[in-house]
């Protein structure tokens, strides 16, 4: 990778980036699966809160992002690649919190070896009704990963890189649930396909890596 992409101020630019417009919706929907284009939130209801932490971090001469791979259970997001994350909670101050916390809960991530560089779009995710906040940060080095085995099945570190070549972006057939399998658009990275709400708000990251790269 480019010497130039671990300096300081590529970091900064990702920051200053991120105060700017974000691709929002055009981004979300290039990995949205088609049935789901059209959802918005119900009249009345009103989601919960949630945010997960998106981390870069050093490893291997290259950028890494960790996923967990949720546990078998029986609910809409079972076995399920997911950012480590979830609901806010009323001791947390702000969304920020949330994110740093479950972080930490889930995968180890102490909040104090890691900067927040910003965040990105507000993503709705109906079967929970969750508005999830994504939190991107970066640390300085590879994180002591510790599991909790309640919610994490198992981390999954991928090299950023992987999200930029076309080859790992493929329609897939995925289970949700028990009885319905549908067709989605998803990266396939590390033998894991990250689909959905991931996904999503990885095309977002993506357009945003791209603009202080190309810039």
């Amino acid at each position: 990778m480019n010497r130039r992409l671990f300096q300081k101020s590529f970091v900064e630019k990702i920051k200053n980036q991120l105060t700017e417009k974000l691709p929002g919706l055009d981004a979300h929907l290039k990995m949205s699966v088609k049935t789901r284009e059209q959802r918005s939130i119900p009249t009345g209801v009103v989601p919960r809160k949630s945010a997960v932490l998106v981390l870069m971090y050093p490893f291997q001469q290259q950028w890494f992002i960790p996923f967990i791979q949720r546990p078998r259970y029986n609910g809409v997001h079972s076995g399920q690649m997911a950012f480590p994350g979830g609901k806010y909670e009323e001791g947390d101050k702000h969304l920020v919190m949330t994110a740093q916390r479950e972080a930490e809960e889930e995968v180890g991530i102490p909040y104090e070896k890691v900067e927040i560089l910003g965040q990105m779009s507000d993503l709705y995710i109906p079967p929970s009704n969750m508005m999830v906040r994504p939190v991107l940060a970066y640390s300085t080095e590879r994180p002591r990963f510790v599991l909790d085995p309640v919610e994490v099945d198992q981390l999954v570190e991928v090299p950023l890189l992987d999200f930029f070549d076309p080859a790992n972006r493929k329609d897939v057939d995925v289970q949700v649930g028990e009885r319905l399998r549908i067709q989605a658009p998803a990266y396939v990275v590390k033998e894991k396909v990250i689909w959905g709400a991931t996904a999503m708000m990885m095309s977002e990251l993506i357009e945003v890596l791209s603009t202080v790269i190309d810039g």
